[in-house]
This record gives structure tokens, C-alpha cells and sequence, in this order.
């Protein structure tokens, strides 16, 4: 019996890894130019999985996660992308001035058990472990000339990266500014880590997905650093490129009978000349 006991919960624990960091993925966005000039179309991809290749490419998002594109023009209006496939799209830049562009894939909740995961809250299941429900978004920028017009505006993410700095005037060496938002207000203490396209080439791949302390693996990241008391954090950025912040909060779950944590996961990309 014993025996049976040990062999039942090293199985949990073995499926809980493996679930932990398959659904440890990051969404993040890929403008083709980052800098257009007014007239210009760029194009826009959506990236998907765990490491930030110099490609910007790593996994194919199944059919049917992806959520919603939004893109807010530097007046603060909607603007409608257009649909090319799921994961490419095309924005007209008709105004001088900064784009935000936001993606996520649609919002689910699963449950821990000792048969794996079950893709319900606890009331769906029996023998219910843990409960996870969670938000996987991104934000990047597309800065039309070098006015700041809308670059601090809120996109209304729950967990949102406000860039302080204009990347069109950033530099290899420099820093980038930001600060953290959750739930419309600053958070102070949250780990805010920071990687390049290609920082794993020719290496051993970097994981840049987030993940629980329990899973037992933690991503690596050239650059980390952690929000002060308003919620600001900055980054030494000691290349040109492509660039990956990332942040992950948890949170606890109002209905304990539902649910155990909220996890929301933000990947914030930009472009260092």
C-alpha cells in the first residue's frame, strides 16, 4: 500500500510539471518595422511558445487559442488590422505619432487531478489538486516618427507594461523605462525580466515562459530587475535588436471552491536601433 501511495504521488507530481510548463507558453507580437514612416502598411505576427528566436518565430498556436488583435492608433482610436491568416495581420500607418498593438490568446481555467489536467474549474472535477485560471497577453509598439502621442495610454490589459521610454529614441547601452500596471494600478515588487531575439542560438534554448516555483523550472533571462514602490522598473539594454520583457503575477482566486490563483502572463516587444 505504501508503495502504491509513493508510486500515486510521484505521478502527480510528474504530471503536474509537465502541465505546469505546457501551458507556461508566452503570446508575443512581431511588427516587420517598428519605425514606418506615414503611408507605410506593416506587417504584424503573432508569436507563440517559449523561446524568443532571432527569427521571432518558435511554436505554431493551435487552431482556435488565439483570442483578439487590437490596435490603438496615436489619437487613441481603434483601429481594424487586416486579417491576413490568425497569426499575420497588416496596419495602414495613416498618422505620425505611437501605435499600441495588443493580442492574447482567449482565457481558459483547468484543474489539477490525479488523472492530469482537466480543462474545468474545481466544481467540474473530482479530486480536484489545483485550480489555475489565467489571462496570456501581449503589448508591442509601432512608432510612426518620434512624437510620444499615446505612448503611457492604457490598452485596459489587467497586467500591462506602460513604456515610460520611446523606442524610437533608444539606444544600444541605454535604458528603457516602464512601469507595471495591474488592474489599472501600479505594481510594486514584480519580477519584470528582459531577453533579446537570438539570446539562445547556438546554445542551449532559454525558456522564456513563465512558470510556478512547483513545475521546479525557471526561465533565464539576460536582464532582470524588479518594479519599485510606483511600480517603475528599467532595463540596461546592451545590444540593438529585436527585445522581450516579460512579466508574470499570480494572484489569488475570490472563490476558494472554484478556484485557486489567477496567472496572468505579458510579453511587452520592442525594437532597439
Amino acid at each position: 500500500m505504501k508503495r502504491k501511495i509513493i508510486l500515486l504521488l510521484l505521478s502527480m507530481g510528474i504530471t503536474f510539471m509537465t502541465v505546469s510548463q505546457a501551458v507556461a507558453h508566452n503570446i508575443w507580437i512581431n511588427p516587420n518595422n517598428a519605425f514606418p514612416q506615414v503611408g507605410d502598411t506593416v506587417d504584424i505576427g503573432i508569436g507563440w511558445g517559449h523561446t524568443y528566436t532571432a527569427s521571432r518565430v518558435d511554436q505554431d498556436m493551435k487552431p482556435g487559442m488565439f483570442g483578439y488583435i487590437q490596435v490603438l492608433d496615436p489619437d487613441g482610436q481603434k483601429v481594424n488590422p487586416e486579417m491576413v491568416s490568425e497569426k499575420h495581420y497588416r496596419l495602414k500607418i495613416e498618422k505620425e505619432g505611437v501605435y499600441l498593438v495588443t493580442a492574447g490568446i482567449k482565457p481558459g481555467v483547468f484543474t489539477m487531478t490525479p488523472r492530469g489536467r482537466q480543462w474545468s474549474d474545481k466544481r467540474g472535477v473530482e479530486n480536484a489538486i489545483s485550480c489555475t485560471s489565467f489571462c496570456i497577453e501581449a503589448k508591442s509598439l509601432v512608432v510612426a516618427g518620434k512624437k510620444n502621442e499615446n505612448l503611457t495610454t492604457s490598452t485596459g490589459q489587467e497586467l500591462e507594461v506602460i513604456p515610460l521610454s520611446n523606442p524610437a529614441t533608444l539606444k544600444a547601452g541605454g535604458k528603457f523605462e516602464l512601469m507595471v500596471m495591474f488592474k489599472g494600478k501600479p505594481a510594486p515588487g514584480i519580477d519584470v525580466n528582459a531577453t533579446y531575439a537570438g539570446s539562445s542560438d547556438g546554445k542551449a534554448p532559454k525558456d522564456i515562459a513563465p512558470h510556478g516555483e512547483k513545475a521546479g523550472k525557471k526561465p533565464h533571462f539576460p536582464v532582470s530587475t524588479v518594479t519599485d514602490s510606483e511600480g517603475k522598473a528599467a532595463i540596461r539594454l546592451d545590444r540593438p535588436g529585436y527585445w522581450m520583457v516579460v512579466i508574470s503575477h499570480r494572484s489569488p482566486y475570490p472563490d476558494k471552491e472554484t478556484c485557486d490563483q489567477y496567472m496572468h502572463n505579458m510579453a511587452f516587444t520592442f525594437e532597439v536601433k
